[in-house]
């Protein structure tokens, strides 16, 4: 299990809750569809880079593309994305490398405060639909794109 938080508080208790689990690395950066120091806003369970109100943080984030391709990884069971508002990069950056095809279920999480949130989830599925189908979908709230086989 790979868990990426890349605020440094809560990095710091998800760290110390698997400390024992030598399965489970956890990374204290985030993931999106390039490598970049940015603001987040620590908005109690919503903390997002594309909100203004609120603390802010400066975090890590990398590829997701990239950090698959240099762990070595080449099948995913599961990436489950709830990332206020990163998912869409994040997705994107895993299509244009192709490399959805090697993930077995994305279990994501859109969210509508997106600007042009509905046309990137829109386009998002046609390129999903090459490689998955649905099992679940709930309008912006959750939805889980099997691997076909």
């Amino acid at each position: 299990i790979y868990v990426f938080e890349p605020v440094e508080e809560y990095f710091n208790i998800i760290r110390s809750k698997f400390s024992g689990n030598s399965m489970i690395k956890v990374y204290n950066f985030g993931l999106s569809d390039k490598d970049e120091m940015i603001d987040i806003s620590l908005v109690d369970n919503s903390s997002s880079i594309y909100l203004t109100e609120g603390k802010k943080e400066r975090i890590s984030l990398k590829s997701a593309a990239n950090f698959i391709k240099d762990e070595g990884l080449t099948s995913i069971d599961l990436l489950k994305s709830n990332i206020e508002g990163g998912e869409f990069p994040v997705l994107q950056d895993l299509i244009k490398a192709n490399l959805v095809q090697n993930i077995k279920n994305i279990q994501v999480q859109f969210h509508s405060f997106i600007p042009n949130s509905i046309k990137m989830r829109e386009d998002i599925h046609i390129e999903l639909n090459k490689t998955h189908h649905t099992t679940y979908n709930y309008y912006f709230v959750w939805e889980n794109w099997e691997l076909d086989r």
